[in-house]
């Protein structure tokens, strides 16, 4: 870039950013430093750390790894958007309604899970609650968190919007999606060599072909100049929320769009809201940082010492199941040597007259065994994977122990569940203001309830802006209204054991009042099955015509 094009507003722009990113670089140094190694380790590369070939490996790593996020995130919160105040009820039953067809429609859950996978392998994720024009909708992105900087005066996840003085994404685009996302200058933007190339196929090479491009092209943190031009070129731009210290010209802060030293966009926070639209969760909770801890590291060390004890039986068990086969070197001739082979046993020559013995070892100890059993539930005891229904009864004291050790667990996986669905509440709350602010129009909407029933609902934008008494809202208080809302999520209702939990101690109180202190609706709202009104009119319809009798509370004898 011309040294003309950077006009001298924007060089001392351009320099107070540098300054945010040499802060925020260096203190995420100390947290990012295990990240890439926990990626490799939950692919299972990086595992065995020898020369040789191993005969036991076992990558616990990912089994944890997938049965964590899994038990977290299986089930989709329970949640509803209420009034704060006693006239916006109809109001709040609009937006409950549509907060949930735009989830399902944007596929929410596997936002979810892509975050909590992020947050298992690096301690934390980031999740943006975006307005796209070009889509004319609200969208969800998830960040790796690679890719994000934060100011270090943030000290908690859920305060980021709050706390934070500036956060940084950075994109690997191609060029001319910069161009067209940023007009005029975005064309000036030069091409990075680091991501507009990649490595050929180098014969002899087990990894095949090493592509840049493919590395790199969603990672700006993995870098390589590849000695092949790419189809594309590539540049990384740098997206800046700053909460400027001229709150007169930017209230709601300020989103700067960066290539290299050009600035492409300086504009306003556009979101009624005035916060940042990131949202983040912290894995496991650090009281100096947003980052947070990841499991892989505490893991690291158990499947080590699995694959070494592993190895080490396997290897010894192979070796002396072998048949040994010991004769002397003249105890037959050349032709009927060649036609005595090594496979599945192992050919001794001694010399005549000398002696040659093989002593058997002796058995391998039970502890070995026991300890080869007892390491994976280690690490479900770190991890909080309970699993011990899947253990059979009657194997020891030791399978007793750990099966106790994996109940005590299980609140750990209860934990980040609590965490991920506090995340899902202040999403909800953004959502709630995107709606407010950007949908205009009316809109044909649909969505599943609980039952698979596919709901089709009409968003009627008059419906939102009138209290229950029917009177208008006043326009200038539009901006400040999702502040009259609540998103309320459904405490451990993204785990599907604890809403089977519920649902089974809700019948069993109905059974136990014999359906006179406790309402049958109850039961439904907590096996979460569909709208308990609807459920309970349908089924008294049912019994008024006589086709299927109302259910009953048994008798007490």
């Amino acid at each position: 870039m011309a040294e003309a094009e950077i006009r001298p507003e924007e060089r001392t722009l351009v320099e107070w950013l540098d300054q945010m990113d040499g802060e925020a670089e260096a203190a995420k140094a100390d947290y990012s430093r295990h990240w890439e190694e926990n990626a490799k380790l939950v692919k299972g590369d990086g595992q065995w750390r020898s020369t040789r070939t191993p005969l036991f490996l076992m990558n616990i790593i990912g089994n944890q790894y997938e049965r964590k996020v899994a038990q977290v995130s299986e089930s989709k919160p329970t949640f509803a958007v209420l009034s704060r105040t006693a006239t916006l009820g109809s109001a709040a039953k609009v937006l409950d309604k549509t907060c949930r067809a735009r989830l399902e429609e944007e596929n929410f859950p596997l936002r979810i899970e892509r975050l909590a996978r992020c947050g298992m392998v690096m301690g934390s994720g980031l999740i943006a609650t975006l307005w796209s024009p070009l889509a004319d909708d609200v969208q969800f992105v998830v960040y790796d968190p690679r890719a994000v900087y934060l100011d270090p005066g943030v000290t908690e996840a859920a305060q980021l919007s709050q706390q934070a003085l500036y956060v940084r994404i950075d994109h690997v685009m191609p060029l001319h999606e910069i161009s067209r996302l940023c007009p005029g200058r975005g064309s000036l933007v030069q091409a990075d060599a680091r991501y507009s190339g990649f490595q050929p196929k180098v014969a002899g090479r087990d990894h095949g072909v090493l592509s840049a491009v493919g590395r790199a092209i969603a990672h700006p943190w993995k870098r390589q100049e590849g000695s092949k031009s790419g189809p594309f070129k590539r540049a990384v731009i740098k997206e800046y929320w700053v909460r400027d210290p001229d709150v007169g010209s930017f209230p709601g802060g300020r989103r700067i769009i960066r290539g290299d030293d050009l600035i492409l966009k300086d504009d306003a926070n556009e979101y009624w809201d005035g916060e940042f639209p990131f949202d983040m969760l912290d894995w496991r909770m650090d009281l100096e940082s947003p980052y947070g801890y990841d499991d892989i590291q505490d893991l690291k060390k158990i499947q080590e010492a699995l694959n070494r004890v592993g190895d080490a039986v396997v290897r010894n068990a192979l070796f002396n199941s072998q048949t040994w086969v010991i004769a002397d070197t003249n105890a037959l001739d050349p032709q009927a040597w060649k036609a005595v082979t090594n496979e599945g046993g192992l050919i001794v020559k001694k010399r005549p007259m000398r002696d040659f013995r093989r002593e058997p070892p002796p058995a391998l100890p039970a502890y070995l065994f026991q300890l080869i059993q007892a390491l994976p539930g280690m690490a479900d005891l770190l991890t909080g994977n309970a699993d011990s229904a899947g253990r059979r009864a009657g194997k020891g004291a030791m399978d007793s122990i750990l099966d106790g050790l994996q109940t005590a667990g299980s609140p750990l996986a209860r934990m980040i569940a609590r965490r991920i669905e506090a995340l899902v509440a202040r999403v909800g709350k953004r959502l709630i203001s995107r709606i407010i602010q950007f949908y205009m129009a009316n809109r044909l909407l649909s969505y599943h309830d609980p039952s698979g029933e596919l709901i089709e609902y009409l968003y009627e934008r008059s419906k939102l802006l009138v209290d229950d008494e029917g009177k208008s809202l006043i326009a200038d208080e539009l901006p400040k209204l999702h502040n009259k809302f609540r998103f309320l999520v459904q405490p451990y209702s993204s785990m599907a054991m604890t809403k089977m939990q519920r649902a089974q101690v809700s019948l069993g109180l109905w059974q136990a009042s014999l359906g006179r202190g406790y309402p049958f609706k109850r039961v439904l709202e907590h096996a979460d099955v569909g709208d308990a009104d609807m459920l309970l009119a349908e089924a008294k319809a049912e019994q008024e015509s006589g086709m299927i009798p109302m259910p009953q509370a048994p008798v007490k004898r």
